[in-house]
């Protein structure tokens, strides 16, 4: 390692000694202070001093005359304040090593960092992609952008109603609460303090979103009028639907597979369930019409390999037709039937259902249970529904049948 005292010329001129990697050259004006020059040509000042005996060196800077770059000049005036420091007792490096580890740490614990850690558990456990996803894009929306490199443990009250205050203001109280109700077992899962305790709900403005009987018959009809413009394919599945009270995604990927005619059972596996539980549905001979008009629609290919009951279209049937194009063909019968400034969506024909079924004295278990609900949600202790494995097939074939009385009588 040469020591010399250091010039702006040699220090501009100075090159690595052929066959080496890179040399130091020591600067004899300042004690500690050497440029280390690489074969690639690459120039960087460097710190040399003793703590304790051993020798340990710290990077200053890059050699050049740019803003973030140190001339000469520049670098024995860091090497001056180091040297300054060292006798005080401090450890430049050491004290470098651990702003680095406190970095890593913080970007370990931060909100961003802890947020995929929680993804991917409720991804192992099971959780539906669709939950997964509208959590990311509400974090990415609304989290990240205020908190996402902050660390965990230091979210503050003041932090969360920043990321909620705008959201109250707008009046967008859906948003609000499930931003608020997603955040909070972020905490939990981090093992930090929840700083959300004193954060309330906002209350939400709800609409009689159901249907009467009457309407559902003019929704019924309105379906099939070529008015709507909606495929054949798509009629059934919507009134697949309003006759077995499932959601529409459940309906519209309904596979060949899962029907056992002989039996009026159309067998939904978990993966297709809101609540990752296999379901026995059971049929009426209307909903069974349904989908044999739609085994039997001049829509399917002759030669049709892929199992699906329902398809966007014949260039297209290895797909299930998507939910929100449902949605679309639904609101469109609304127009047709006269109800478009109706707030009912195709997701009320469930609620709809369930009233009236509820109102005609069907037990409440039945109801839950036609709509995939937990048995708690009917009132059963946890412990009760666990043990209580009787799936009232035919109690809710029997509620379905009257669904289907009533869409038949009323039309």
């Amino acid at each position: 390692m040469p020591r010399l005292k250091l010039t702006d010329a040699f220090v501009q001129g100075a090159t690595c000694p052929d066959g080496k990697a890179q040399e130091d050259y020591r600067d004899i004006a300042s004690r500690g202070l050497a440029l280390r020059v690489s074969k690639t040509g690459r120039k960087v000042w460097t710190f040399i001093y003793s703590v304790d005996g051993k020798e340990r060196r710290l990077t200053l800077g890059r050699y050049g005359r740019k803003a973030d770059e140190l001339t000469l000049s520049k670098a024995r005036n860091e090497a001056e304040a180091l040297r300054v420091k060292i006798r005080e007792g401090a450890d430049p490096a050491r004290d470098r090593d651990q702003r680095t580890a406190n970095r890593k740490a913080e970007a370990v614990d931060s909100v961003r960092a802890v947020l995929e850690r929680r993804i991917r558990k409720l991804e192992r456990d099971g959780r539906r992609e669709k939950y997964i996803k509208d959590m990311r894009g509400r974090f990415n929306t609304h989290v990240l952008p205020v908190v996402g490199n902050k660390p965990m443990a230091h979210v503050t009250e003041s932090d969360v109603r920043t990321i909620l205050d705008p959201l109250e203001i707008k009046g967008q109280a859906s948003t609000h609460n499930r931003v608020l109700v997603m955040l909070r077992p972020l905490f939990k899962f981090a093992g930090v303090p929840d700083p959300t305790g004193e954060i309330e709900h906002m209350p939400e403005k709800t609409k009689d979103a159901r249907f009467s009987l009457e309407e559902l018959a003019k929704l019924w009809e309105a379906i099939e009028d070529p008015e709507s413009k909606i495929h054949p394919l798509s009629q059934y599945a919507l009134k697949l639907a309003m006759l077995t009270l499932k959601r529409s995604g459940e309906c519209a990927g309904a596979a060949i597979g899962e029907l056992d005619r002989s039996n009026l059972i159309w067998n939904i596996p978990a993966d297709r369930m809101k609540g990752n539980r296999p379901e026995a549905v059971p049929l009426s001979e209307l909903a069974l019409e349904q989908l044999d008009k739609a085994l039997a629609s001049p829509f399917r290919p002759v030669d049709e390999t892929e199992p699906l009951v329902f398809f966007p279209s014949p260039r297209d049937h290895t797909k299930a037709i998507l939910q929100p194009s449902l949605s679309k063909a639904f609101v469109r019968a609304k127009y047709v039937a006269g109800l478009e400034d109706h707030p009912g969506t195709l997701h009320s024909l469930r609620h709809s259902g369930a009233t009236l079924l509820a109102a005609s004295g069907v037990s409440p278990f039945v109801v839950q249970a036609l709509l995939s609900h937990s048995p708690s949600a009917a009132g059963v202790a946890a412990v009760s529904g666990r043990y209580n494995a009787y799936d009232l097939l035919n109690e809710r074939r029997n509620a379905l049948i009257t669904i289907s009385n009533w869409v038949m009588n009323a039309c």
